[in-house]
C-alpha cells in the first residue's frame, strides 16, 4: 500500500507541474491547478476507510481534486487505479524510434519504480506504460474531506470511503511549527469512537522522523486496545534495493498526545 501514498504524491507533482491531467489522459486533458511543497503523503486505513494527509494541505486539496475528477471515492477503486496507472506518473523520452522511461530522480520516484517493478511473487518485471484514459469516468463515488478541530471537539471522520484530512493539530509547548502528515492522521483518529473496531495500517513515502516516532510511541498505547497498529513502510521491505532517505525539515510540531488521547 505504500504505492498508493507514493502514487498520490507523484501524481500531485505531475499535475502541479503540468496544470492538467495530461499524465493520465495526454494532450487536451482537463485542467487542474494547485499543490504545495510535496514533502510527504501518508495514508491510514481505519476500518473500511482510507484517510489521506500531507505535510502541506495544499497537496491534500490537489489530490482530492484529482480523485474527484476521476470519480474515485473508495479504497478499492483507488487501489485498482494505482495498480493500472501508477507508471504514468513517470515521464518518458525518445530514444531513437523508441520511448523509454526517464530514470527516476527523487526518492519517491525510485521507491515507486522499484515497487511497480515487482510481480506478485516478489520477482522483477519490466515496467509497462498503460494506455491513456480516453475520457473521465461517468460513474463512481467522490472522496470527502475532513477538517481537524481542537482536541475533543468536532465530528468524527468517516470510517468508510476515502477521506482527505486537512487542518492544524495542537502541539506540545516548545515544539516547532512544521506539521507532519501522520500526526494529522493521528489527531483525526482521536475523534473515532471506541465502538469502531479494526486494524490500523499506516503507509507513506519516507522514513518517520524522530519527532513523529516519539509521538506515536506515546500515543499508540493510549489508543483503545481493540486497535492494532502496523507501521508498514516501503523502506522496511527487503526487496527495495535503492531506498534513499529524504531529509525532514527542522522545527517539527509534536502533537500534544495527552490532550488528544486523555487518560
Amino acid at each position: 500500500m505504500n504505492q498508493v501514498a507514493l502514487y498520490l504524491n507523484l501524481a500531485a507533482a505531475r499535475v502541479k507541474a503540468d496544470g492538467d491531467l495530461r499524465y493520465l489522459m495526454g494532450p487536451g486533458a482537463p485542467k487542474i491547478s494547485g499543490g504545495g511543497n510535496l514533502q510527504e503523503t501518508q495514508i491510514l486505513f481505519v476500518r473500511d476507510a482510507l484517510w489521506v494527509a500531507n505535510n502541506d494541505d495544499a497537496d491534500t486539496v490537489l489530490q482530492k481534486a484529482i480523485l474527484e475528477k476521476l470519480l474515485i471515492g473508495t479504497p478499492e477503486a483507488l487501489v485498482e487505479h494505482v495498480e493500472a496507472c501508477q507508471t504514468r506518473v513517470f515521464k518518458r523520452m525518445k530514444l531513437g524510434t523508441k520511448e523509454i522511461f526517464v530514470p527516476p530522480g527523487s526518492p519517491a520516484e525510485i521507491l515507486l519504480a522499484e515497487l511497480a517493478g515487482l510481480d506478485d511473487a516478489g520477482g522483477k518485471r519490466d515496467l509497462a506504460y498503460p494506455l491513456a484514459l480516453g475520457a473521465l469516468p461517468v460513474a463512481g463515488k467522490k472522496p470527502v474531506g475532513y477538517a481537524l478541530q481542537p482536541p475533543g471537539t468536532g465530528t468524527a471522520p468517516a470510517v468508510s470511503g476515502i477521506v482527505f484530512v486537512t487542518g492544524n493539530y495542537e502541539g506540545t509547548v516548545g515544539s516547532g511549527d512544521n506539521e507532519h502528515a501522520e500526526q494529522k492522521l493521528l489527531a483525526a483518529l482521536s475523534r473515532v469512537p471506541d465502538s469502531v473496531r479494526g486494524t490500523l495500517a499506516l503507509y507513506g513515502c519516507k522514513r518517520q522522523c524522530s519527532v513523529c516516532k516519539s509521538v506515536f510511541d506515546k500515543a499508540i498505547p493510549k489508543v483503545a486496545s481493540s486497535y492494532r497498529y502496523l507501521n508498514c513502510r516501503a523502506h522496511d521491505d527487503p526487496a527495495i534495493e535503492n531506498y534513499q532517505a529524504q531529509a525532514h525539515p527542522s522545527g517539527i510540531k509534536a502533537l500534544d498526545v495527552d490532550r488528544y488521547f486523555p487518560a
